[in-house]
């Protein structure tokens, strides 16, 4: 398959309200490590990698899984969704992933944020979310450089950088509060936590 999604493990330190796994995180009932290698080496090329889970990283042997697809499979990028709240893990299997495997074109984390931070808190279940989350995004961001080196295409400018800069503060000039972001489910329609 070019495109394959993993759950990478069932672990999460939040509780999300919009959780479709919410019910199911936790149960520590996750692959181990032996089936990802059997499950690697019985699967073809991929292309595009997303790890998913819980929160994928707080397994402990996450490089490690990486660079299984990379190796077994040519896995060419990889995505993670992330939470971002814990900035050291992050960093450690980030440089991991990076230094041991060469031929890797591109390795994303999409950090996922709700809003500013009192709502996004609230929304994570955990007073220290939005912090953690930032904590995160400004150590990474202090690889820049080392991945422009790696990944001269995937690296905006310091001109785009701004350009993007200037849009967000006149867009976010524009909402009078976090409410006016917030897609809300109709009256009477359940959400993920309530099904």
């Amino acid at each position: 398959p070019p495109f394959l999604v993993v759950f990478i493990n069932s672990i999460c330190n939040l509780t999300c309200e919009h959780c479709f796994y919410w019910k199911d995180l936790n149960k520590r009932n996750d692959l181990t490590f032996e089936e990802f290698e059997k499950l690697s080496k019985e699967l073809g090329e991929i292309e595009v990698l997303n790890l998913s889970g819980g929160e994928p990283f707080i397994r402990k042997e996450f490089a490690e899984i990486c660079t299984l697809f990379i190796k077994n499979n040519k896995a060419k990028q990889i995505y993670v969704p992330t939470n971002g709240y814990f900035t050291e893990k992050t960093d450690v299997a980030i440089r991991k992933v990076l230094r041991d495997n060469p031929e890797l074109q591109l390795f994303v984390a999409e950090f996922s944020l709700d809003g500013m931070p009192e709502y996004h808190n609230r929304f994570r279940g955990n007073p220290k979310s939005f912090e953690q989350a930032m904590e995160t995004y400004d150590l990474l961001v202090k690889l820049e450089d080392a991945l422009m080196k790696r990944f001269p295409g995937g690296i905006y400018s310091e001109e785009e950088k701004a350009q993007m800069n200037a849009n967000a503060g006149s867009w976010l000039r524009r909402i009078k509060s976090v409410d006016d972001l917030i897609i809300r489910p109709e009256p009477g329609e359940k959400t993920y936590r309530d099904r």
